[in-house]
């Protein structure tokens, strides 16, 4: 990792691997997760770059999910407000079944709007924080954030645990293309959402 966002990657990999965070790497990004959480919930840091914004956030990834995770979302769905409220102001962002992703929409709009929380046709699901911080200045705004989004990550892992057994929340098969998953997400385009019908799941 030759480049300098990749130094800083590199760098905050090894402050969370010492931490005992399970961690991805890429010269762009990193995926980090605490190894109590499910394979399908990730921390997203991005260093940003000369075109492109930098990311600090959450991503919930629905494609190991049974039916695409309609029993976690319709919970989440429902819970939404108690389970975000430490993580302070976001922009959520979600990944359509066709790899595009939504333009977003800020924390209020997404927790309490008429047509908030998380679509059935979303395949990951993104909640960033939207620091205007760049390059190595996201080290120490992540140093500043990690308490909330172990806060609110805990919160997440509990309802994924509450929702599935533990070999579907071990199932980290469709998070190897993550990088890629996170570098479409500077291409933002305009949401489209489609009506689908609602599957009943039981544990």
């Amino acid at each position: 990792m030759d480049s300098p966002q990749g130094s800083v990657t590199e760098e905050l990999r090894e402050q969370l691997s010492r931490r005992g965070w399970a961690v991805t790497a890429t010269d762009r990004s990193i995926t980090a997760c605490k190894h109590e959480w499910p394979a399908q919930l990730k921390v997203v840091v991005d260093p940003g770059g000369a075109n492109r914004p930098s990311m600090l956030g959450l991503l919930v990834d629905f494609r190991s999910m049974p039916l695409h995770g309609e029993r976690f979302r319709d919970i989440f769905n429902n819970e939404r407000e108690d389970i975000m409220r430490g993580l302070g102001e976001f922009r959520a962002r979600q990944m359509r079944e066709d790899s595009g992703w939504t333009d977003g929409v800020s924390d209020r709009a997404f927790l309490r709007g008429v047509d908030g929380g998380v679509s059935r046709t979303t395949e990951v699901v993104l909640f960033d924080r939207c620091p205007e911080e760049t390059g190595e200045a996201i080290l120490e705004r992540f140093n500043q954030e990690s308490s909330r989004l172990v806060e609110t990550g805990g919160e997440i892992a509990s309802l994924l645990q509450r929702a599935y057994n533990r070999a579907v929340l071990r199932n980290d098969a469709p998070v190897s293309n993550l990088p890629e998953v996170i570098a479409s997400a500077n291409a933002p385009t305009s949401p489209v959402i489609v009506g689908d019908s609602s599957y009943p799941w039981r544990r």
